[in-house]
This record gives C-alpha cells, sequence and structure tokens, in this order.
C-alpha cells in the first residue's frame, strides 16, 4: 500500500472503531440498566471479638426492618451490607452472645451516579 492508501485505510477503521465503541456502551448501559443499582446502608460493628454477632436495623418509624446474622466470613471486617434499606434515621441493635447494645443514627447518604442508574449509599459505624 502507498502511504496515502494506507492513510485512508486506518481513517476508515478508525471511524469504524468509533461506532463499534459506540454501540458497545450503550449495549453495556442496556445491561447495567436490566442489572440496576440498589440504595443500601453499610453498617460496620467494632469492638467486637472475632465470632459471631447480629446486627438488626430499623427505621424510627418502624415500617423498615432488616437483621444479618454475622461471623468472619459472611461479615468480613464486621461490616455488614442491607440491601434496599435507606432510612435516614434508624436504631442498630447488635448482639453478641447475651448482651444486646441499640444506638440511634441520623444516616447522610451518598448520592452514587452510574452510567445508567443513580443510588443512594449510606454507611455508620456502631462501637460496641
Amino acid at each position: 500500500m502507498d502511504g496515502r492508501l494506507a492513510w485512508e485505510h486506518r481513517r476508515a477503521m478508525g471511524g469504524r472503531a468509533i461506532l463499534i465503541l459506540c454501540a458497545l456502551a450503550f449495549a453495556g448501559c442496556a445491561d447495567c440498566l436490566a442489572i440496576g443499582c440498589d440504595d443500601s446502608l453499610s453498617v460496620t460493628v467494632t469492638g467486637v471479638a472475632s465470632g459471631e454477632f447480629t446486627i438488626r436495623v430499623e427505621d424510627r418509624d418502624g415500617a423498615m426492618a432488616a437483621t444479618r446474622s454475622c461471623d468472619p466470613t459472611s461479615c468480613p471486617s464486621a461490616m455488614a451490607l442491607f440491601p434496599d434499606f435507606d432510612p435516614t434515621r434508624i436504631e442498630i441493635t447488635v448482639t453478641v452472645g447475651e448482651e444486646s447494645r441499640s444506638q440511634t443514627f441520623t444516616v447522610d447518604y451518598e448520592e452514587l451516579r452510574g452510567a445508567c442508574a443513580d443510588c443512594r449509599f449510606g454507611q455508620v459505624t456502631f462501637a460496641f
């Protein structure tokens, strides 16, 4: 190929590559919408020995509640995620063995903006 013909070939391929990338980007967005994005709350518990414990989260109105049983495998770093849970005022109860402690939190949720979906994510730390 002479220089001009090679340049025309690269230019045509570059244009096709851009079209392919755009199509893939839109296809990825469709997949993203199918997967979705959940609002969620992350609770980290400090001050517990590496054993089993239970975390119960409940909104102050009593309309939403969720419980997670944790151990070092199911809740690494003593952190539990509660999907589809995003009330602003919550009460958390942590139970270790026979001992339970409760604390009330006001959660500041961060708005996460993705290419295809928006989510609210909050996190709190419970000192046992």
